[in-house]
């Protein structure tokens, strides 16, 4: 099936980011000269909000840039529609409205009309609906019994729920809530340790990538261990932003809030391309391709022109304000099957 303008894919609606609607809605600059904190987070010099720099340079000198760009506005063609699964087989394909078989059990599930959120130590449940945001339970670090805040958040396609700490990977088990520290993600592409993965999605198995902002490359990585495999370099300065898997697609797609850029990923050699502007300008960002109905969603803090929220977003880059969630968000998971959560309200 095919990535279409208005947003829909084949029976699923699916929407992304886009880039600035106004003059004052001022676009983060790579170029800008940032203040960096000892955690590895810096300060953007116009909006004042964190942002998550990577090195900015090829750690291999002969690695290509990206060259497959549309300049044009238009939106993402399909290209990945024929991509096959881990296993070589045709893409796996799960329809929440087909009735279940031996191999999709658990996957065909109620919509579920939720995002999750970790966010000043706490899980949170984000309604779909109007971004209402609900605490669920503290998320506390078995190592130190300290709350956490994850720079980012998925479920792998089998609905376990993992947070990443940029350094290190944890599992958080539901309904209970209970964190297990998987592992720090350790040496990267030419030895340099990984310790800015800001963005983790599903694979196209039962595995996780991750992008990350110090290396400038993208990652397998192993959920029972959070060791790291190399893919390859993304062709340019990764920011702060976030990935997702879109699985009918078989296709990651990507937001940089150092480009305010939706992009394809190629998980083959970890190179972004077809950029697309966002109609907004990011700060910190979740990014989130949501099974159930399959439209992409991003949350972000104020920055410039653009309202703190939940963003519903479309392929050729018009973000659709949904409301606020009264926090500074900056990631979201959205499962597969209907995974019990912890009672909300």
């Amino acid at each position: 099936m095919s990535l279409v303008t208005n947003g829909v894919l084949g029976s699923l609606a699916i929407l992304v980011c886009g880039c600035p609607s106004s003059p004052e809605a001022a676009a983060i600059d790579s170029s800008a000269t940032d203040a960096v904190s000892p955690g590895g987070e810096s300060a953007n010099t116009e909006s004042g909000e964190a942002t998550t720099l990577g090195s900015g340079a090829d750690p291999t000198a002969a690695t290509p840039t990206p060259t497959s760009v549309t300049t044009d506005g238009g939106a993402m063609d399909d290209t990945t529609g024929d991509n096959a699964s881990a296993d070589g087989g045709p893409p796996v394909v799960f329809d929440v409205d087909a009735p279940a078989t031996d191999s999709t059990a658990g996957q065909q599930e109620e919509y579920v009309d939720w995002l999750l959120n970790a966010e000043n130590g706490a899980l949170n449940h984000i309604s779909r609906v109007d971004a209402t945001v609900t605490p669920l339970c503290d998320l506390v670090d078995p190592r130190t019994g300290e709350t956490l805040a994850f720079s980012s958040m998925t479920f792998t396609r089998d609905d376990r729920l993992f947070g990443s700490g940029a350094s290190d990977l944890y599992e958080v088990t539901l309904p209970g809530c209970d964190v297990t520290y998987v592992g720090p993600y350790g040496p990267g592409a030419n030895g340099v340790a990984v310790t800015g993965i800001n963005g983790i999605s599903p694979d196209e198995d039962y595995g996780l990538f991750g992008v990350d902002s110090t290396t400038d490359y993208v990652y397998r990585i192993d959920p029972e261990t959070a060791a790291v495999e190399a893919v390859g370099y993304a062709g340019f300065n990764i920011g702060f932003g976030g990935a997702s898997w879109v699985e009918t697609e078989q296709q990651m797609l990507a937001v940089d809030a150092n480009t305010d850029t939706l992009y394809r990923v190629d998980t083959n050699t970890g190179l972004y391309t077809d950029g697309l502007p966002l109609s907004e300008t990011l700060g910190l960002v979740g990014f989130e391709h949501h099974p159930h109905g399959g439209q992409l969603y991003a949350c972000t803090n104020a920055n410039g022109g653009t309202a703190r929220g939940l963003y519903e977003v479309e392929l050729d880059g018009t973000m659709t304000f949904i409301g606020d969630t009264m926090i500074s968000c900056n990631d979201l998971a959205a499962p597969w099957a209907n995974p019990e959560l912890p009672p909300v309200g």
